[in-house]
C-alpha cells in the first residue's frame, strides 16, 4: 500500500509553485528601447513612467544613450497592452538643467504626457519627446 504522504507532498509542491508565479489580470508585454528629446538621447538621470488605463504603472530607468527597459513589478518586466500615457521624471538631486525645462513642462509628472500604443512586445521602441 502506498502512503498518502507520498501523494500529498507532490500535490502541495505543485500548488505552491503555481501560486507563487507573478500574475496580472491583464496582458503585459516586454518593452525596451531608446528615449530622446529633440533628437538627442535622454540622460541617465531620468526615468519614464508608462500608465495604461487603471492598471498599475510601469517604469523604466534610462541608461546610457537613452536606452531603457520597462518594469511592471519587481518580478514582471513590461507594460500592459493598450494606450500608454508616457511621462518623464528627473532622478538626480536638484532641478533639471534649463535645456529640459520645456520637456518637463509638457511631459513631466504634473502633465498628461503623450500617448504610445502598446500592442505587442517591442525591443526597439523609440520614445521621441518632441
Amino acid at each position: 500500500m502506498i502512503s498518502y504522504r507520498l501523494f500529498i507532498l507532490p500535490c502541495v509542491l505543485v500548488l505552491l509553485l503555481n501560486g507563487c508565479a507573478p500574475k496580472a489580470d491583464y496582458a503585459i508585454v516586454p518593452i525596451e528601447g531608446v528615449a530622446s528629446y529633440k533628437g538627442s538621447p535622454l540622460p541617465d538621470t531620468m526615468s519614464l513612467d508608462f500608465v495604461v488605463a487603471d492598471h498599475r504603472g510601469s517604469t523604466a530607468k534610462i541608461g546610457a544613450g537613452g536606452a531603457f527597459q520597462t518594469i511592471h513589478t519587481p518580478e514582471i518586466k513590461g507594460v500592459p497592452v493598450g494606450t500608454a500615457r508616457v511621462r518623464v521624471y528627473w532622478d538626480a538631486q536638484g532641478d533639471p538643467p534649463n535645456e529640459y525645462k520645456e520637456l518637463f513642462a509638457k511631459y513631466g509628472y504634473a502633465s498628461d504626457g503623450f500617448n504610445v500604443e502598446i500592442t505587442k512586445p517591442d525591443k526597439n521602441l523609440q520614445v521621441e519627446f518632441p
